[in-house]
């Protein structure tokens, strides 16, 4: 299970704790975590990206020191926000600063080249998902510290440029559509499906790789990757995402359905061995003691009959002096392989 510092939501005496960061995720991924599914664990490559994203954090924020010739003050430290008396928002922006006209609180990001393009020309609208992800981070980060002034501090990859832009509260309502009420809505609605224990019916209103639920999701493709590591854009990502995830869920299903037509063959084998007990050893002779069939009153037939399959004989051939080798003939074709992520230990 992952701890409160690391869960996107989780109940904490009476209350329902959610982390700031994570509220503009999927209602199906928040009941899941809320409900303690278990996750799987991030992708490689996120994981990576969450590591130069730390890495580069100072770098970026003494970026914005210089740019608003402000000391960062305030660094990761806790805030909350409470509506009501069982919601609350935690979270730990990456500081704020003081300028001579307005007073922000700052968010750090390590952006890919083309979501860096993106947000230069178009602003979170540029982002997908992940601009009503950044604009609900902020709005909250914004309530639990009494600002108005949001600053998305973007570091672009490619060139270690920081690009600064100032959100003002009442633009970030604007772009996510949402309200207070809203905001209560979707809490609430995360709750509810966890504690209804209606988790895959729970709403997943937006496409995001790296969902550490992914296997409650339906088998459309809808999820989107974020592939900031390469040379996409965003809605490109969006289409090969749908692709690998559709075919990372087919993987989960087969492998589901492999298991239990094992389970059930091995049974049903061992009930036709009980009927009709094999030979120890099959030959062409024993064809008619292996042969068994069974016919149900709804017309469906089982049986079991002997079989036959040739091999070439390696030591008769060697000993004839002929290698295999010089009359095989090789061809070639493409491969597509989607590797999962090896489980990592949780603690």
């Amino acid at each position: 299970m992952a701890s409160h510092d690391e869960a996107n939501v989780y109940r904490e005496g009476s209350k329902v704790v959610f982390r700031m960061s994570s509220f503009g995720s999927c209602i199906k991924q928040l009941s899941a975590a809320l409900a303690g599914l278990e996750p799987a664990p991030a992708p490689a490559v996120l994981q990576k990206a969450y590591a130069a994203g730390h890495d580069y954090e100072d770098y970026i924020l003494e970026q914005v020191e210089i740019q608003y010739a402000s000391d960062v003050t305030m660094r990761q430290a806790t805030w909350e926000f409470k509506l009501g008396k069982t919601i609350v928002f935690r979270g730990h922006p990456d500081g704020a600063v003081e300028t001579s006209t307005f007073d922000a609180i700052v968010d750090a990001k390590n952006l890919g080249k083309s979501y860096f393009t993106s947000f230069e020309r178009q602003g979170l609208a540029g982002l997908g998902h992940l601009g009503m992800k950044y604009a609900l981070q902020g709005i909250l980060y914004c309530l639990a510290g009494g600002y108005t002034v949001f600053i998305l501090a973007m570091r672009s990859k490619e060139t270690d440029e920081v690009l600064c832009v100032e959100y003002d509260i009442e633009e970030l309502w604007e772009f996510t559509g949402l309200s207070m009420r809203g905001l209560r809505m979707k809490a609430n609605a995360v709750i509810k499906a966890a504690g209804d224990g209606n988790i895959l019916g729970a709403e997943c209103e937006e496409e995001v790789w790296g969902c550490p639920f992914f296997y409650l999701h339906n088998d459309t493709g809808e999820e989107g990757l974020w592939l900031e590591d390469m040379d996409v854009t965003p809605a490109e990502a969006e289409v090969i995402g749908g692709l690998i995830n559709a075919d990372t869920l087919a993987k989960v299903k087969f492998d589901e359905a492999e298991t239990a037509k094992k389970t059930a063959r091995k049974a049903l084998q061992n009930f036709i061995n009980n009927q009709a007990p094999m030979p120890d050893v099959l030959t062409a002779d024993t064809k008619e003691t292996v042969k068994w069939k069974y016919e149900a009153d709804d017309g469906t037939k089982i049986g079991r009959h002997q079989s036959s399959s040739s091999a070439l004989d390696h030591a008769a051939l060697k000993e004839a002096g002929i290698d295999i080798n010089d009359y095989q003939k090789k061809s070639f074709h493409p491969v597509l392989r989607v590797t999962l992520p090896k489980e990592n230990e949780n603690d």
